[in-house]
């Protein structure tokens, strides 16, 4: 063969290849394309899932979880509501009166915001229980301090905050003297007549 047919025959062939590799060229352009369009609309759906109120109840552990308060689940006037019979320090509840229950929540600074047992002035003849609901072992040490008519329990088992139906605290319960409700805070209400407590410490 000679040497200008040699040409002919490798421009021909490399005429043949160029809309070969032009047309993958494209197919893979034209896939990608699509693959991009596909993650677009996935990160699209799913961020609209997520913003959407179906999304946030499923997703969302604080909306999820949450429990909400139902009236119908508060315990009645009359009922029996059970007290341990020792504080917890280990000292017997002295006889009253009148009971005030506060369910406190967690002792922590905030809930001390709230309501602070150290602040509390019993009317003569009442006894004063802050209920926390945590362990013995986790209340601060002032606890110890308190004496006389205000005292302080633990609920770490959260069975007094339940038959208390008290999704929100503080709350309070007033006693008779065998330990049935006289009194019950409403949802989300202010302190009771019946309760007197201090201004809260600076």
């Amino acid at each position: 063969m000679s040497e200008s047919d040699h040409g002919a025959t490798v421009a021909a062939i490399s005429g043949e290849q160029a809309p070969t590799t032009a047309r993958t060229n494209t197919r893979i352009l034209r896939r990608g394309i699509q693959v991009a369009i596909i993650l677009i609309g996935t990160i699209f759906g799913v961020n609209l899932l997520l913003t959407s109120s179906f999304g946030t109840a499923l997703f969302s552990p604080s909306v999820k979880d949450t429990p909400t308060y139902d009236r119908l689940l508060d315990p009645k006037v009359g009922f029996l509501f059970p007290l341990p019979s020792v504080d917890v320090n280990g000292r017997a509840l002295p006889h009253s009166n009148r009971t005030v229950v506060v369910i406190a929540g967690e002792c922590t600074s905030c809930s001390l915001q709230a309501i602070d047992p150290r602040e509390a002035t019993p009317m003569p003849g009442d006894l004063y229980l802050f209920v926390y609901q945590m362990p013995v072992i986790k209340i601060p040490d002032w606890r110890k301090q308190l004496t006389g008519n205000v005292r302080v329990l633990a609920d770490g088992d959260r069975s007094l905050l339940d038959k208390a139906n008290a999704i929100f605290q503080p709350r309070f319960l007033l006693l008779d003297q065998a330990n049935r409700i006289l009194n019950l805070s409403p949802s989300m209400a202010s302190t009771p007549d019946y309760v007197r407590i201090k201004p809260r410490r600076k």
